[in-house]
């Protein structure tokens, strides 16, 4: 007859075999599988952080090299963009210079010019010696959350562009949006990037401020921004402290305010004019550049790479930065660089 099978045995060898299995082979090969793609992981983050170090480090050493660069355009016939602090100070060095030449005393004269060219060597010397200690206190002292960022397949260094700031002689400044007094129904903060405003507006009176104010500063901000709308009611600009957000909304061409709408219109101070060089994109990316000199009560706007326009007046002894919508409006608004003088 048929032989017996023993089934209870055949399943306790199964059960055996797949506990053995478990235990050992399975479980080790799992275990070294998570091990090695944890520390890929790990090597990639380190690998991209040592190259935006490298990086980092390359852009200090070349900052030592923009005077001969300087010197370089100069003999090919181009001209150097130079800031409107850079243009008073060589005016004043000119103004030192002509009253150094006005001397009758030779001895006297020849004295005064070397000691302005070790001074103005010194002065040069201060100041790039300025973009390593100011990086090195950027680094030394920002919180790692400050410092690093982890994006969707890369790590970012969140300070770059204060160290472009640097790099270029200007000291950046921390501008933000102000999430304690924007109404986050309309708007929101990224937790990550406080530079970065998430806009989903959808009635009039509504604000986006910025921190810090201003008062007597000169200084420079690049915005970026894409918003969806129908119709022209957003606005980028100033104002100043005699606005109240809540009873003067932008769309009504308010007296202190000073900002700009898509399609071209500019309100100075309860003023509109339209200007084509100032109006935008809708539903693309644009890139606006204000330059302030509060010093002078005066505002310069270039918007997508058009000719600069400007100079327009500012009045008041306080201000803000500040974007603002009416009516339906979803998109973002990113402070993409902000620096002292303009």
């Amino acid at each position: 007859g048929e032989q017996d099978i023993d089934c209870r045995a055949i399943w306790d060898s199964i059960e055996k075999d797949t506990d053995e299995l478990l235990k050992k082979d399975l479980s080790e090969r799992l275990k070294d599988d998570m091990v090695k793609t944890i520390n890929d992981r790990v090597n990639a983050i380190h690998s991209d952080i040592d190259k935006k170090g490298e990086d980092f480090i390359n852009r200090v050493i070349e900052s030592f090299n923009l005077e001969k660069e300087s010197e370089k355009e100069l003999k090919e016939g181009k001209v150097p963009v130079k800031s409107r602090n850079q243009k008073k100070s060589e005016e004043l060095r000119r103004k030192r210079l002509d009253q150094i030449e006005s001397l009758t005393n030779e001895v006297e004269k020849n004295y005064q010019k070397k000691m302005e060219d070790l001074v103005y060597s010194v002065e040069q010397m201060i100041s790039k010696c300025y973009v390593i200690d100011g990086s090195c206190d950027m680094f030394n002292n920002s919180p790692l959350d400050k410092l690093i960022g982890f994006g969707k397949d890369e790590v970012n260094i969140k300070v770059e562009r204060k160290i472009g700031s640097l790099l270029k002689g200007k000291n950046g400044f921390d501008l933000s949006w102000n999430a304690k007094v924007n109404n986050s129904t309309y708007s929101t903060v990224d937790k990550n990037d406080s530079t970065h405003l998430k806009v989903h507006g959808t009635t009039c009176y509504t604000y986006y401020q910025t921190t810090p104010k201003f008062t007597d500063e000169d200084f420079t901000l690049e915005i970026e921004y894409k918003v969806n709308q129908s119709d022209n009611y957003f606005y980028l600009g100033l104002i100043n402290s005699s606005v109240v957000p809540t009873s003067h909304c932008m769309c009504c061409t308010i007296a202190n305010g000073f900002y700009i709408q898509p399609n071209g219109d500019i309100v100075l101070n309860s003023k509109r004019t339209t200007n084509s060089k100032l109006s935008s994109n809708k539903s693309q990316v644009n890139n606006v550049i204000f330059r302030v000199s509060l010093s002078e009560k005066s505002m310069w706007i270039t918007m997508n790479d058009k000719e600069e326009q400007g100079p327009f007046k500012l009045v008041g002894s306080s201000f803000t930065f500040v974007s603002g919508s009416c009516n339906s409006v979803n998109g973002y608004v990113k402070i993409l660089n902000s620096f002292y003088g303009c």
